[in-house]
């Protein structure tokens, strides 16, 4: 099932057929963050059954290319969300929980939010809930495993090892150059990541 959700001029769309959907299309276009988690209001809610707004044929893992990426074509050209499908009760949704990074005395932490086919690791700690200049001197702890620093790309780090850096969507990602964290490290969602000072 596909929905839309809107409020204002923000809008998120949620596929649960398509459990690889990036989780940035989870986001409201237009900014924000979680929509569907903390205190989101979802004003206006519609099932995507219009498929006349669909690019064809639909696949049956790529939704997000076939179905939310047309609709939300059709949309910012102007077509009426309710030309979709019809209203869905909003009260209805289930809110999942966020995890949202805690600070515990001078330390950061997280948790391993994804981890993508190339098996880096997404964590749900953000740029911003790093203080200015924090990135030289702060570790981060994984598996036992010490990181000095946030490094800028993949490829300040040689082949081989364990790099952290933020990601294209504002997050912190522990990867390996030419590698994967996940196997490296044996880590998985819901895997704790610290950040401390170094020492």
């Amino acid at each position: 099932m596909a929905l839309a959700a809107v409020r204002g001029l923000q809008a998120s769309v949620l596929d649960r057929r398509n459990q690889g959907l990036a989780r940035d299309a989870l986001r409201p276009l237009g900014g924000g963050d979680r929509p569907f988690g903390g205190h989101a209001q979802r004003e206006r809610v519609q099932r995507l059954e219009a498929d006349r707004f669909w690019r064809k044929p639909v696949s049956a893992t790529f939704h997000g290319r076939d179905i939310l990426a047309s609709v939300a074509a059709h949309w910012s050209d102007g077509v009426d969300i309710a030309e979709f499908g019809p209203p869905v009760d909003a009260s209805s949704l289930v809110t999942l929980p966020a995890s949202e990074p805690r600070r515990v005395d001078q330390s950061v932490v997280g948790i391993v939010e994804a981890v993508d086919r190339f098996g880096n690791l997404i964590t749900n700690i953000r740029d911003t809930d790093l203080t200015a200049g924090a990135r030289a001197v702060i570790s981060i702890i994984i598996g036992g495993v010490r990181i000095p620093g946030i490094n800028h790309s993949y490829s300040d780090q040689p082949t081989g090892n364990l790099v952290a850096l933020i990601g294209s969507s504002g997050y912190l990602e522990i990867a390996v150059n030419q590698g994967s964290a996940a196997t490296k490290l044996a880590a998985h969602p819901g895997t704790e990541v610290r950040l401390e000072l170094q020492k």
